[in-house]
């Protein structure tokens, strides 16, 4: 009896020890700040979901208690700033994209949706309205950092991810108009994408860069996910017939395109069209002349074609100088005109070579070919 006394205590041990073991949970090996709150119970398995949050206590996956070694992350919102978008779309996402708290409808099953912290302080989000009353809730979508002067919409898209509708129409108003969201039949686990398109003329409310909108479940048994706005943009904002994503000015009509510094940015919209550092507001010559060589006509000295003063280069002055005789001969006044060059002339050459350009050598030489050239009579050939 004694030993039977024995083997009875054993047993009961055993099964002690054996019902604490079940009780433990196995932590992942990178938990370091772990919360092992129950947010649901499987009525089916009777087993935990437990939330890992990282250092900052935010929940970044989810796992089954009986399995800590499987951790389903969370899809977040933070994916749309980071995947590729047309040159013409802009994208804003209030909620989190993460399927009401999981990872998706599989890992776990949409069973144990977590509809109990709202996302972004805006209450609508992953949270379940029950009751009867009209739950309202109001959010912004802000692109105005992302557009400029001019921009129109020619289209946006308004997505809005829901679950859990029954019979009642809930309504959502968009910038003052109201619009009835799709009645799902009490989906339960199966989610709908409520999808709202406005093009051309009626995507005009969201020019300002700011869509408010504004939710009403109207008694309706629903959850929202998230509300996804993107906006493309007119494809020619100036409309001088060439789409925006070709346009060197986008929002300054310049039908010929043209770019005379080749920089990828059209004159009508560069502010220093030569590129030579001189805006063209101050720029003596904003189109200079960059000639690699100064020579006048046939005439060349060896000389290079520098920058001078007020954002000409040498060439642009010797040019200007000559457009100005040519303008003053009347066929009667050519050796004053002749005189009046070659005076000119050396006046440039003397700050050229004040400047450091040319040499007293080099200026010598110009002096002698400017005594020596048909000015201006045979102007234009330079």
């Amino acid at each position: 009896m004694k030993h039977l006394r024995i083997i009875t205590l054993a047993l009961l041990c055993g099964a002690f020890f054996t019902s604490c073991e079940k009780e433990t949970v196995i932590l992942p090996e990178n938990a370091t700040n772990f919360n092992k709150e129950l947010l649901l119970i499987s009525p089916s398995l009777n087993n935990k979901i437990i939330g890992f949050k990282d250092d900052n206590n935010k929940i970044i996956g989810y796992y089954y208690e009986n399995n800590s070694k499987e951790i389903f992350t969370i899809n977040k919102a933070e994916i749309i700033s980071n995947r590729s978008v047309d040159v013409n779309e802009i994208i804003s996402l209030a909620g989190d994209e993460d399927n009401f708290g999981y990872g998706g409808s599989n890992n776990p099953p949409c069973a144990y949706f977590n509809l109990s912290d709202p996302i972004l302080d805006l209450g609508i989000f992953d949270r379940e309205m029950t009751d009867s009353s009209d739950h309202t809730e109001s959010w912004t979508h802000n692109f105005t950092s992302s557009i400029s002067e001019g921009f129109t919409a020619d289209e946006v898209t308004i997505e809005i991810r829901e679950t859990f509708s029954d019979n009642n129409a809930s309504v959502i108003t968009i910038d003052g108009n109201d619009y009835n969201f799709t009645i799902n039949g009490a989906s339960g686990c199966d989610v709908i994408l409520q999808t709202f398109t406005f093009t051309g003329e009626a995507a005009s409310f969201a020019n300002d860069g700011i869509i408010n909108i504004t939710f009403n479940e109207n008694g309706d048994d629903i959850a929202l996910d998230y509300c996804k706005v993107t906006i493309r943009s007119n494809p020619d904002a100036d409309n001088d017939g060439v789409s925006d994503e070709y346009d060197n000015c986008p929002f300054t009509a310049n039908e010929n395109q043209a770019d005379f510094d080749e920089d990828g940015m059209g004159d009508a919209c560069d502010d220093d069209d030569d590129n030579d550092g001189v805006v063209d507001a101050k720029d003596a010559h904003p189109y200079s002349n960059f000639t690699p060589d100064f020579h006048i006509y046939d005439n060349y000295f060896g000389i290079d074609n520098q920058q001078a003063r007020n954002g000409s280069t040498m060439m642009d002055q010797l040019n200007s100088l000559l457009d100005a005789i040519n303008a003053e001969y009347n066929g009667e006044n050519y050796s004053a005109l002749h005189r009046k060059f070659t005076s000119e002339l050396a006046k440039l050459s003397y700050y050229w070579y004040k400047d450091r350009l040319i040499t007293s050598r080099e200026r010598s030489a110009i002096s002698a070919a400017a005594y020596r050239a048909d000015v201006p009579m045979t102007y234009g050939n330079y």
